[in-house]
């Protein structure tokens, strides 16, 4: 079985993301996705992505995980239909579930129906207002054991308190600003 590492590098071209996004090029997530998401690997599991632009990370998450149902969701179909990476986009595509939907609104919900999840990373906005949004709306949808993951935090000391205090459970800081000297190289994970 392939590490998230060499699946992630497996879609890459001169060291810049083609079908994966920015999560290994521009941010220095991949090591701390593999940490996290090893438990999971097997296990049927429901994982949806906030923001999922053009699928890339559907992809990803498609190929690591062994079990599991991928989910998205994204305000606009603009990027997610078309055909840049992929011909004919991921309108038809059955292995994902895609929702063209605000996970800030409480109509998401309606959106979802009783969908549980083992993960959610949110990569939409990256605005802290919509973070805490999505956050408090899809907290209760969280499976025992799930982890919920705020990606790009701008501001490392003031927005992941606001998760600290907002959440039941622990909450673990990654920072990797200093690696690539990026100010939003940064995850706060909220475990449950």
């Amino acid at each position: 079985m392939k590490t998230l590492e060499e699946i992630y590098k497996g879609h890459s071209m001169d060291g810049k993301a083609v079908g994966h996004g920015d999560k290994g090029t521009a941010h220095t997530y991949i090591p701390e996705y593999e940490r996290l998401f090893t438990p999971f690997r097997d296990k049927k599991i429901n994982i949806l992505e906030i923001g999922i632009a053009y699928g890339e990370s559907l992809e990803l998450w498609y190929k690591y995980f062994n079990n599991a149902k991928v989910f998205g969701a994204d305000i606009h179909d603009i990027e997610i239909f078309s055909d840049k990476f992929y011909p004919g986009g991921y309108k038809n595509d059955e292995r994902f579930t895609i929702w063209i939907s605000d996970a800030t609104k409480p109509e998401f919900l309606d959106v979802i129906g009783d969908t549980k999840f083992d993960i959610i990373i949110d990569d939409g906005s990256h605005q802290l207002h919509d973070q805490i949004a999505s956050y408090e709306l899809l907290k209760n949808r969280m499976n025992p054991g799930g982890l919920y993951i705020i990606e790009d935090i701008s501001n490392i000391t003031i927005d992941a308190i606001e998760f600290e205090e907002r959440h039941d459970g622990d909450v673990e800081i990654y920072d990797g600003r200093a690696k690539k000297n990026r100010y939003d190289d940064a995850l706060v994970i909220c475990k449950f």
